[in-house]
């Protein structure tokens, strides 16, 4: 009884480790999304006189264009150290160089053309 207690234990245990590398990779691929989006937004800066309220839009429609369909494919096709050199990127040139590229069939984990929400974000 006392080794099926252990045995318990230890699964509950290992299910739950699994969980949270689980919604830190989600949360890095959220902050990779919004990061992408703050150097697109900052290599094409808004009009002068562009209201606040009105960037705020325009990066809701980024977010909104990308969806969670950007986090998936983040998640199953980057790996934490290509996640951690994007989010240190200070451009998109810098972001692009840490992921994938389409044409590079040997070492891309997807075809970032496949997906739209690849093409519409780095």
């Amino acid at each position: 009884m006392r080794r099926l207690a252990l045995v318990v234990l230890l699964l509950g245990a290992c299910a739950q480790g699994g969980a949270n590398d689980d919604d830190r990779r989600t949360k890095n691929c959220e902050r990779l999304r919004d990061h992408s989006i703050d150097l697109r937004l900052e290599a094409a800066p808004p009009p002068a006189g562009m209201m606040p309220e009105e960037v705020e839009r325009h990066r809701a429609t980024f977010v909104a264009a990308a969806g969670s369909r950007y986090v998936d494919d983040c998640r199953n096709h980057w790996d934490d150290e290509q996640v951690a050199c994007a989010l240190s990127a200070s451009s998109l040139d810098s972001l692009r160089a840490c992921l994938p590229q389409p044409g590079n069939r040997g070492s891309t984990p997807c075809d970032r053309t496949k997906h739209r929400s690849m093409r519409s974000l780095p």
